[in-house]
């Protein structure tokens, strides 16, 4: 199971998109090259990534939004086995995708079990 600073790595948008974190806690996304995110990235590195908690969940209702820059990464080898297992998509797959890192400079919280909601330090 993931941890709040180390999240277990997800498939996004059927497929189209994985994304793990780093060694650092950096998100990584693996885009397939061409898709269109892919070249929205390519076209501007200012990017935005928002995760929610499920419904249902302990956490329900929270969700932590990164705005900031993104530059091309290697995917480590450990992530790729952990993305490998977890996600279902073989290693040949996750070669073969574009890796950008997430630098965030902005980093939105919001706390729906406490009825918080703030921008924080990343």
């Amino acid at each position: 199971a993931g941890s709040p600073s180390r999240p277990e790595p997800v498939r996004l948008a059927g497929g189209d998109q994985i994304f793990g974190v780093d060694e650092d806690g950096s998100p990584l996304f693996g885009l397939r090259p061409g898709s269109q995110a892919a070249l929205d990235i390519a076209a501007s590195a200012s990017v935005s990534f928002a995760a929610h908690a499920p419904t249902g969940g302990a956490q329900a209702g929270c969700a932590v939004t990164l705005l900031g820059s993104a530059a091309e990464a290697e995917l480590p080898a450990e992530l790729a086995k952990k993305l490998a297992r977890q996600t279902g998509v073989g290693k040949e797959e996750l070669e073969g995708r574009q890796w950008w890192r997430l630098a965030p400079c902005h980093v939105h919280f919001t706390d729906a079990l406490h009825a918080r909601d703030a921008w924080v330090s990343p």
